[in-house]
């Protein structure tokens, strides 16, 4: 038989993880067993944290219950959690997120896609800001009912490594201390200052447009745009593309440019080959195979004594050395030498009739009979017929051919301008002494170009 206790008591019941506690008071307490006195000590008794806010709510809950003679069951305590550590992370400013690279092309405002155009590189300057890095917290501990620590987590630190080409500001900015393309691989953020292409230019990498230097493992395909401030390697082919580099250009294989290929190099130039290319090499050119139907200007000397020129024309203002000129089939073939530094107007190849010469100019001349055109040009008369030419470039620019000069070919030096009508054997140099283009067998004596078999003077460009 159960026997009702005569003494009803009250009780603090804690959560098992300490989280909160809860006060019971049942019914027909005796007023001192439900006092605060009491209260408070029965929570002490099980090891509750007597705070302030614990005893503002037991003298609370005593006096309702004395008040009113009814059952409470009410929570009088409740642990203050842990704030826990946040992460560290990069926020990064607008344009420089690395995943924004494989987002591909943006559309136009009448919402078409230039699949030429795509973003496969973040480039950045120097003095900008990338990011701001936010470093990791430790968290607030919490506290549970008892007054015992709840641990808070601390954040993940970055676990990144920021090399010398970027550096904090005292707000946590990550700044840019070079010109370079933004790299974030294998753990580490850096800026590097050579763009590196893997593969081909094509559409998986859109045109390039680097502020510094640029090395293309690959090939770079039709009508795509490699711009680069400073320096370009190509290790690929070169197809119908455009390039343009304020430093120097070495292009292994060659260019292949079907008449729409461009080059715009403000330094030297190293080519395999070139073939239907128009455009302007800043120094000097050095090729090993050949240069073939081409609308080139080249600032410095060109260097090529393995190859050949073959049709097209070709201005250079420094000296040449050249395996062949021209071709078996006279194809007509232009070489200018330092053609603007005599001319009253720039010279170009598109308006020189040397390209084209009348063939009604064509006067052969017979080794062992007189020479018209080299009488004439180094008669009296010729002297003054040439009084309106400007001042000459002189022997310091000459052109070497190593094996042969074939018939069609236009050579100019200055405003002196000849075409050869039978192919010459070298190794031969050709140079301006005077006004008068000389050439010269090996060691033999020099003696004017004009008095070369088949060899006519022509119209200057």
């Amino acid at each position: 038989m159960h026997v009702k206790s005569a003494h009803p008591l009250p009780n603090v019941v804690l959560a098992d993880d300490r989280l909160s506690a809860t006060i019971v008071l049942p019914a027909d307490l005796d007023a001192e067993a439900a006092s605060e006195l009491s209260l408070r000590a029965v929570a002490r008794e099980k090891g509750l944290e007597l705070t302030k806010a614990v005893c503002e709510r037991i003298s609370a809950v005593s006096a309702r219950y004395l008040a009113q003679r009814k059952p409470i069951s009410e929570e009088i305590a409740r642990a203050t959690p842990a704030v826990e550590g946040s992460d560290a992370r990069i926020e990064w400013m607008d344009g420089f997120d690395p995943k924004s690279v494989d987002d591909g092309p943006e559309p136009g405002e009448d919402g078409s896609v230039d699949f030429y155009d795509r973003k496969s590189f973040i480039s950045v300057a120097a003095g900008e800001q990338v990011a701001t890095l936010h470093s990791a917290t430790e968290g607030t501990d919490g506290r549970d009912v008892c007054g015992g620590t709840i641990a808070a987590t601390p954040g993940k630190r970055l676990g990144v490594v920021i090399d010398g080409s970027l550096e904090l500001d005292g707000q946590g900015g990550l700044i840019a201390q070079i010109d370079g393309v933004l790299k974030f691989d294998s753990g580490t953020l850096r800026i590097d200052p050579v763009l590196e292409i893997a593969g081909t230019v094509d559409f998986s990498t859109g045109h390039i447009d680097f502020e510094g230097d640029v090395l293309i493992q690959n090939d770079i395909r039709d009508r795509f745009r490699v711009r680069a401030r400073d320096n370009v390697v190509i290790e690929g082919l070169i197809d119908a593309s455009h390039i343009e580099c304020g430093g120097d250009l070495r292009a292994r294989r060659g260019v292949a440019g079907r008449d729409e290929g461009t080059l715009d190099v403000g330094g030297d130039a190293e080519i395999g080959y070139i073939d239907k290319v128009r455009g302007t090499i800043g120094g000097s050119l050095q090729v090993h195979g050949q240069i073939m139907h081409s609308d080139l200007t080249v600032g410095g000397d060109l260097n090529s004594p393995s190859g050949r020129v073959i049709g097209g024309c070709l201005q250079v203002m420094g000296s040449v050395v050249i395996g062949e000129i021209g071709s078996r089939v006279d194809t007509p073939t232009v070489l200018l030498v330092n053609p603007k530094d005599a001319a009253d107007d720039d010279a170009t190849c598109a308006s020189s009739p040397a390209a084209a010469p009348p063939e009604t100019d064509a006067v052969e001349q017979d080794p062992s009979g007189p020479d018209v055109e080299g009488e004439k040009a180094a008669g009296p008369d010729a002297e003054a017929s040439d009084t309106e030419l400007a001042l000459d470039v002189g022997a310091a620019l000459q052109i070497e051919v190593l094996r042969v000069i074939h018939a069609r070919v236009t050579i100019q030096i200055g405003k002196h301008a000849v075409t050869i009508g039978h192919e010459i054997r070298g190794p031969v140099k050709i140079w301006l002494e005077g006004k008068t283009l000389m050439h010269q067998f090996g060691k033999d004596e020099p003696v004017p170009l004009l008095q070369s078999p088949g060899v006519r003077r022509s119209l200057a460009a």
